[in-house]
């Protein structure tokens, strides 16, 4: 029997073990975070769909706070279910990277490097700006009455706050749009045809999206009359 290379000794020496998945197998763990993910889509664009109304001024804005806070216990009961949704996706998707990273041999993931996107290499780093975000911005606006046209015009009309809210929003515009094509993978629409169309669709959406929600604090910023 062949000894193995001295090379390949210790490559296979130094490789840290994979990590253990805290589910069944690797498939079912991706089919997880990608429910997770699409739950988590879902409520972005449905989310996008409330912001919008202070496009439309600022009776509007105050009609979709009232509407929304007058949920009652329905509120918190969704604000739960996104909780877990987000937790789930956030240590699914954690756990599946590092599983990744240490089972693959090097020259592997070299060339999975170069062959990714952009938006999926910085896949880790805009959800770790998303989690900075979602802490910043759920405490500035959770208010047992829902948040006020002046609370959000003031918010976001400082410099400061605008630019974080511009850049985590770019974060969250790329981290969508990887997200949504890795949906469509995982749901098997997998045939060389549809690749480029879907990883077309993914993007406008995601841009759409994104642009929708930054308009508002850079509307914020340069309008003094926004939402008076």
């Amino acid at each position: 029997m062949a000894e193995p290379e001295a090379g390949q000794g210790r490559q296979m020496e130094g490789r840290a073990r994979p990590v253990r998945l805290p589910f069944a197998s690797t498939v079912f763990s991706q089919a997880l975070m990608a429910a997770s993910g699409a739950g988590l889509a879902l409520f972005v664009l449905l989310h996008l769909l409330g912001n919008a109304a202070a496009y439309l001024g600022r009776a509007a804005f105050l009609a979709y706070a009232r509407h929304l806070h007058g949920l009652g216990p329905l509120l918190p009961a969704m604000e739960l279910c996104l909780l877990l949704l987000a937790a789930t996706h956030v240590v699914t998707g954690t756990m599946l990277t590092l599983h990744n990273l240490q089972s693959r041999p090097l020259p592997y993931r070299v060339k999975a490097i170069r062959a990714a996107s952009l938006s999926s290499r910085l896949m880790p780093l805009s959800g770790l700006v998303i989690l900075l975000f979602l802490a910043v911005h759920v405490p500035a606006f959770r208010r047992p009455a829902g948040p006020s046209a002046e609370l959000v015009r003031i918010t976001l009309s400082r410099p400061g706050m605008a630019t974080f809210y511009l850049l985590s929003l770019a974060a969250l515009t790329s981290h969508l749009s990887h997200g949504l094509w890795s949906l469509f993978q995982t749901l098997g629409i997998v045939a060389p045809r549809y690749d480029q169309p879907l990883r077309r669709a993914a993007v406008i959406v995601s841009l759409l999206a994104g642009g929708v929600f930054m308009l508002l604090p850079l509307l914020a910023l340069v309008w003094p009359d926004f939402l008076r």
